[in-house]
């Protein structure tokens, strides 16, 4: 499948948080993507919640109602 482009437009204080110098905004973009994706995959396995951990006995962070 080729690539295509969009445009996407952000608000400027969307903007200024994923403007950072290490990781340009598209790549941010795409990697969000890409774990919106995954999170979908996942939710069709009855997956519901989606979490951030940095420990692996103990969730940090659950994110609900995201799909």
């Amino acid at each position: 499948m080729m690539p295509r482009r969009i445009d996407v437009w952000l608000d400027a204080q969307l903007y200024e948080e994923l403007d950072t110098p290490e990781i340009p905004i598209h790549d941010m973009l795409r990697r969000g993507l890409a774990v919106m994706k995954a999170f979908r995959h996942a939710k069709q396995r009855g997956c519901n919640h989606l979490g951030f951990t940095s420990n692996a006995g103990r969730l940090d962070i659950e994110v609900i109602n995201v799909l």
